[in-house]
């Protein structure tokens, strides 16, 4: 569903294993966006699919371009996907999985089986700042497209038409929205190089922005979770536009017995594989294992405080006493940081 009409949870929650060589990236604000072979459920937006080609009332020249954004060589397999052959419908709906990007949040910092497994107890668990990480996501995937996707978009694709002709099929409330968050994106933050040689013209602002409003309205979509039985779980429909409720059988449904995961979900088309740098003040607090021994802790800190993040809230998970759930506790960090200071001084004498 599309990203600027849905309701995003006041607080959302990335759940992470101890990890020396991802900690630093993650400490800071930056997200992997991983397609759904990754995914630790084999079904996870695997439950099916049908090929609607016909029912979206487009043309070939439309299809051409889509299983060109795919990699995929229209002389082969337009006919073959406007024909419904199996294998090639099979094969452009792997290529979409393969090219979309997902972050999946949890809406709960406090559940047992979540640290548990996620995190064996022993990791930590970041909140993110929920009414930033719209623009954010929007800024770190621009600046991450290769060369050959963002030139598509930008040029084939005319992403850098004014938003409200370019979407026209949108309401137009939802275009005014996403030109007002665009407004707000920093242009010196864009560090995509093709992006930053249209930038050299200052003329080139004003498309850069609207390309990067319809970058928003046309791949970017985000809804919570939708729970079924396995003998409910429908197939999905190989295309879709954002607003339809199609796209939540595609990438927006599980089956029952992972509800306790409370997750909230944004989805990137063509992101996969992407490191988003939401930055640093995407992070609201950090949240840390109960079984994290003091030397993890200690990294933990460290990596806040040499990115100038030791203002913000640090939890110890600890079992409520006499009940059997989890409570995060605030740690006194002005003395941990104050020895982390210390020890700081000591070692670069």
């Amino acid at each position: 569903m599309s990203i600027l009409i849905q309701k995003i949870p006041s607080h959302l929650y990335k759940y992470y294993a101890f990890d020396e060589k991802f900690n630093s990236d993650r400490l800071i604000g930056k997200v992997f966006l991983s397609n759904p072979y990754s995914f630790n459920d084999p079904s996870d937006c695997r439950f099916g699919i049908i090929n609607n080609y016909h029912s979206m009332g487009k043309d070939k020249t439309w299809l051409f371009g889509k299983l060109k954004e795919l990699g995929l060589e229209p002389a082969t397999y337009l006919d073959k996907v406007v024909d419904n052959d199996k294998e090639s419908v099979e094969l452009v709906w792997k290529k979409q999985l393969e090219k979309v990007g997902i972050l999946c949040l949890s809406q709960d910092p406090t559940n047992k089986l979540l640290w548990g497994y996620y995190t064996n107890n022993a990791g930590f668990c970041i909140e993110l700042d929920s009414s930033l990480i719209v623009e954010r996501l929007l800024l770190g995937y621009i600046n991450e497209l290769n060369f050959e996707t963002i030139f598509d978009l930008y040029n084939e694709k005319e992403y850098s038409l004014d938003p409200i002709i370019r979407n026209s099929n949108k309401i137009k409330s939802e275009v005014t929205k996403a030109v007002e968050l665009v407004s707000r994106i920093d242009i010196a933050k864009i560090t995509n190089p093709y992006l930053l040689s249209l930038l050299k013209e200052t003329s080139h602002e004003k498309y850069v922005r609207n390309f990067l409003t319809t970058c928003l309205l046309k791949r970017f979509g985000c809804h919570e979770m939708t729970y079924m039985d396995t003998k409910d779980t429908p197939s999905a429909k190989l295309f879709f536009n954002n607003n339809d409720e199609d796209v939540i059988a595609k990438y927006y449904c599980k089956t029952k017995e992972w509800s306790l995961e409370k997750e909230f979900r944004f989805v990137a088309s063509l992101g996969g594989g992407i490191l988003a740098d939401l930055g640093c003040d995407i992070i609201k607090s950090v949240l840390i294992g109960c079984n994290m021994p003091s030397s993890h802790i200690f990294e933990v800190l460290s990596i806040l405080y040499k990115n100038k993040m030791d203002n913000i809230p640090i939890y110890k998970m600890k079992v409520k006493t006499g009940t059997n759930t989890l409570e995060p506790v605030l740690i006194d960090t002005k003395s941990l940081f104050f020895t982390l200071l210390e020890f700081n001084k000591l070692t670069n004498i």
